[in-house]
């Protein structure tokens, strides 16, 4: 495939990726956006979609990104199959528990932690504006938690971004073990701490 080609050839692949998969990567025309991709998933007799807010806009000087979105989408569907195999019973469709406000669980988290307790306070602070006090744990995925971390980085500098990035991933590594999520989606993102140079007299 090469910049050439026309848009219906590029989403026409999305067919050959979802050959023999329970989530489907679908896309629908937005006026002005191009194409939403989005996943649609059929399970036990329940359908839902999830809007993955990635578009193709179909534009030559676009080619690049596009290509770079539906791999992303398939990333993230694939990794959403692969929990969906792992354990039947802790898929996000079956559990109520996911419909539940991560906002506030961070709250009972931080509150309850006793060490570090002005880092946590101020990391609860963050992800409560970043999400407007309120997100599903079900609408937590490696797309939130990249534009949580690089929302930090614009508001801090590194080394706090990464006090708090950690606690937002302890929060939910302990959903983890609480079996409201199956993996976090955090596990591998990453802050890197900066070492800061002391000087001597």
């Amino acid at each position: 495939m090469n910049k050439n080609e026309s848009i219906p050839a590029l989403l026409s692949d999305l067919h050959k990726v979802n050959q023999q998969k329970i989530i489907k990567i679908r896309f629908r025309k937005v006026e002005k956006k191009g194409y939403s991709l989005y996943l649609d998933m059929w399970y036990e007799g329940k359908r839902e979609y999830q809007f993955l807010k990635l578009y193709v806009l179909g534009k030559r000087q676009s080619y690049y990104q596009d290509k770079e979105n539906i791999k992303l989408a398939i990333s993230i569907r694939d990794k959403k199959e692969l929990e969906l195999i792992q354990d039947e019973a802790g898929f996000e469709l079956k559990s109520w528990k996911t419909k539940a406000n991560f906002t506030e669980y961070y709250k009972i988290i931080s509150d309850k932690t006793q060490r570090e307790i002005t880092t946590w306070k101020s990391s609860y602070h963050h992800i409560e504006r970043f999400t407007n006090g309120h997100i599903r744990f079900r609408d937590i995925d490696e797309k939130f938690c990249v534009e949580y971390r690089d929302y930090l980085l614009s508001k801090v500098s590194v080394n706090s971004a990464h006090l708090y990035f950690s606690k937002f991933k302890a929060c939910l590594k302990q959903a983890v073990k609480d079996k409201i999520l199956v993996k976090s989606p955090a596990e591998d993102i990453t802050i890197k701490r900066i070492d800061t140079e002391r000087a001597f007299l």
